[in-house]
This record gives structure tokens, sequence and C-alpha cells, in this order.
């Protein structure tokens, strides 16, 4: 499921296929293993289900408006060469729901470093020092971490550190190894918002910019200057919480993690793109934040699992706050009702409050199925308070986004918003009736449902090659039978495509 949404282009059969080679090993004979793999799969489901849902609300997959930038003045970001790109990156990220962070005592980093200040200025001087003075081994560092814009990213790096140093964990308690690299996820996720907290409160230049101004007007650094604000370091923030995490599943390893962060933080030295000061807090920053990751890890599993969804219950599908508007509709956040919609056959009822004062509302909508496509897209303005959704049928699993926006009758008023996620549900479809196979040739045959009651279906047949990945012979029935190859048959896959089943909200 999860890697059907992460990977909408990948066909869902391939998915499917991928877990049934993985589950091999099971035994074939006997009730209770069938049980059990049937328990499990359901369970995946319904967790993956949560996991979505939760994170198609957690607000990271706003488009923000523009960045407002402060007013031009001494010390603070401005757009960088070479590119002198206006716009900084991300600035929705420090509204993005985040895990642990905000569960407890506030994680913050102290101010920066005064612009202007001979604190400032000798740490202006040392990046523009260390970039003119640039050993081969500093400028590996420096790219090696760089980690740019489409590339695995520094929390991929970590992902990557911590399977190889978990792999023999994972031989002899695969439950605690992935207990530790969920806690590491979570540990990273937390730590850019962090970041990014700093980050826009601060607004901080970047070194290229004051060494321009002051010390060399030629000055580029060794790596490209990202488009957003300095203070402080995303690769130390991240890094630092990664090595936390990882220091806790494995002690004897802690020195060797937390060197490796220290590592990351320097690199952006090296690079010439933060001050030493940015490289540092930020390491702080992440460490305070894998340590309160590592608190609740150390409870096990289930303690870990629960703080996540309690400690964001509510946050995730909250309504955006209003902007601070006197006017009681700007200040009004409409609400969508229920988060339940009600499904009518294909249509689906999305209602929400009356705003007093709206002269009319906007929603935007977009329904589609785990493996991408889209059902429904939507884009209304109405002066109603609700909505009737066509939906297709046939799908199990529908994922629905709603943005609805209030317009005021005040001339020029900001408008009021609020967004919300549905998962909507299908029926279990299954095959009714006993299921036969009898080999004829080099051909297995296969006969299932009752008789006049046979529903169409797609069937996966997976033939081994060696000791590589099966290949994949697919069929369409439509009239409960099929043949598929014999020989080298590993096991099989019958997805019944059951006529258009009514959808029922998610529970």
């Amino acid at each position: 499921m999860m890697l059907a949404y992460l990977f909408p282009q990948e066909p869902a059969h391939r998915l499917l296929g991928e877990v049934a080679w993985a589950n091999r090993s099971l035994p074939a004979g006997g009730s209770g293993s069938l049980a059990d793999w049937r328990h499990a799969w359901a369970t995946a489901r319904r967790a993956a289900d949560q996991v979505i849902a939760r994170a198609l609300g957690d607000r990271a997959n706003e488009v923000p408006a523009q960045a407002v930038v402060p007013p031009s003045r001494e010390g603070v970001w401005r757009a960088t060469p070479p590119l002198n790109v206006g716009n900084p990156m991300e600035p929705g990220a420090p509204r993005w729901v985040p895990w642990l962070l905000d569960a407890g005592e506030p994680i913050a980093a102290p101010p920066p470093v005064a612009h202007g200040s001979p604190l400032f200025w000798q740490e202006a001087e040392e990046v523009l020092a260390v970039t003119r003075g640039l050993t081969a081994a500093q400028k590996r560092s420096a790219e090696t971490w760089n980690l740019d814009a489409g590339s695995v990213t520094p929390a991929g790096v970590w992902n990557q550190i911590a399977l190889a140093a978990l792999e023999p964990m994972s031989k002899t308690d695969p439950i605690l190894a992935l207990h530790w690299m969920t806690a590491l996820n979570v540990a990273m996720s937390d730590a850019l918002v962090a970041a990014w907290r700093e980050k826009y409160r601060w607004w901080t230049m970047r070194p290229v910019t004051a060494i321009r101004e002051r010390l060399d007007p030629q000055f580029l650094p060794h790596i490209l200057t990202p488009p957003f604000p300095s203070y402080v370091s995303g690769h130390a923030t991240v890094s630092g919480a990664a090595a936390e995490v990882l220091a806790a599943a494995l002690p004897e390893r802690a020195a060797a993690f937390r060197g490796l962060a220290e590592e990351a933080a320097m690199s952006r030295l090296y690079g010439g793109i933060h001050f030493r000061s940015d490289n540092e807090q930020g390491l702080a920053l992440g460490r305070a934040v894998g340590r309160r990751v590592v608190q609740v890890a150390h409870g096990g599993p289930a303690a870990l699992v629960a703080a996540l969804f309690s400690a964001s219950a509510g946050k995730a599908l909250a309504p955006a706050p209003a902007r601070e508007e006197s006017a009681e509709c700007q200040a009004a956040v409409p609400v969508l009702a229920g988060h339940l919609p009600q499904p009518q056959g294909s249509t689906m009822r999305l209602r929400w409050s009356a705003v007093p004062g709206a002269q009319r509302y906007r929603l935007d909508l977009v329904a589609r199925v785990p493996e991408g496509e889209r059902l429904a897209n939507l884009d209304v303005q109405t002066k109603e308070t609700e909505v009737h959704v066509p939906l297709p049928g046939g799908a199990e699993r529908i994922w629905i986004q709603a943005h609805l926006r209030t317009e005021c009758e005040t001339a020029g008023a900001a408008s009021s918003s609020a967004r919300t996620t549905f998962v909507l549900r299908a029926p279990p479809c299954t095959l009714e009736g006993p299921l036969a196979a009898r080999a004829t040739g080099d051909l297995i045959e296969l006969r299932w449902g009752s008789a006049g009651s046979a529903p169409e279906a797609r069937i996966d047949a997976y033939v081994a090659r060696g000791d590589g990945p099966p290949a994949l012979h697919s069929r369409e029935s439509h009239r409960g039978s099929a043949r598929v190859p014999g020989a080298g048959l590993a096991f099989l896959v019958i997805q019944p495509r059951c006529d258009r089943p009514a959808l029922a909200p998610a529970r």
C-alpha cells in the first residue's frame, strides 16, 4: 500500500507480486499459516491507510504563496549569486505538522550571531579563508554531502547508513531493526521542520552575501548556495538527529555515528555556504530532536507508535489557522462536515458549516486511487454549503483531498480556509466458492466460483527463474477459469474484479 502510494506509476500487480515473493517461505499447507498471512496483510493495509491519511493532512502538500521576504536591511537574507533565486524554497515547512517535535518543552535554537558583530565577521573571514585554501579531502567532503535537489538527500544517506548498520540486527530481531528505522525517520522529519522554523524565524543572510559586501566582491563558494536563509544548517540538524537515534540503537558505534554527523555539518563550511555557528547550532538542535525521539523509542515499538499518533492527533487534519482579521467572516474557519462523507451510490456528498458574511465558497478537491489515477478533480465556486462529487465504482481505496476557502463580502478580505482528507474503502471483494486446479500437459487449469456466480478475475502467475525474482505471466478471465504455465510455477495471485462495489468510509 505504501509503495503504491509513493510510486503511483508502478503497476499495482508488480508490487503485489513483490509482496508475495517476499512471503514465499511461508508454509504452503495448514490453515494456520494462511490465516496468519491474511491477518498480517489486513493489519498492514489498515496501518498504511492510517499513515497515508495522516500524511495527506500534515500540510506538507500545501502549496504556499510566495514567501514574504522581510524588508531589505543589514543581515537579512537576499537572493544569492550566481542564480539569484528571489523566492526561497519551502516557506511552508515551518507549518508542517511534526511527529514528536512539539510533544513536550519547545525545542529551538538560540538567536544567531548578531550581524556586524566581531564574531560575525570572524566567521565570515573563516568561510573565505577555508574556501581559498580547500584541501582535496575538504572538497570531497563538501561534494559528497552536498546532495542537491534530485539526489538521495541527507536523510537518504542516513537511511543507507542505518540499513547497513542494522543489517545484523534485522536477521536476529527484525521487529527491533524496523523499530529503530522508524525512530530514525521520525527524528529526521522532525529535525527538518525544526531547522526550517529557525530559517524563517531569523532570515539570516548567507556567507556569500556577507563576504561580497565587505571582504571579496567576486567571492563564490565551492558549491552552489541553496535559495533559503542560512541559520541553521539543515544538513547539520538532520544529521545530528539521525546520529542520536543510531547511537541509541547501536551504542557500541555511537562515536562513529556522531563523527559522521559532525563531518556532514563541517562539509557545509567547506562548501562555503554556511557559517560555523549555523552548523554547530544545527547539530545541537538536531541532537535535541533526536534525544526526544530516543526517549520515546526506548519504550519499545508499541509505545513509539502510540506516541506518534497521539502527539499529532487533531493536528494533522486540523484546518490551517485563518489570518488574523477583525471581520467575523475573515476570522471564521469553515468546518468540513464531520470528516465522514456519506456515499450515495457512486456519488459522495461533501458538506461544510456556513460562515457568516461569506459571499461564496471555493472548493478544490482531488480524488484518486493508490495507483495514482485521478477519479475526480473538482474546482467549484458556490454559495451553497455542500457539493456532490461523482466517483466511479470499482475502486477498493480512494483518497480524497479537499481544500475549502471562504470568500468574504469585505472587499480585499483574505479568505479563511480549511483542509481535510478522507479515505474511502470498498467492502471486501473475494472469490466465492471452491478453487480447483488440475494439470493438463505443461499448463495448469484453474477454476473458481460457484455455478453461475464466477466473478471476473486477474490471474498473475509467477514462474521461477533460477535464484532471481520470478517472471510474471498475467491473464484476464471472464468465465471463472484460466490456464497458467505449469513448469516452474512459484505461486499464483488471483485478484477478483467485483462489479462496482459501493464505497464506505474508512474506520
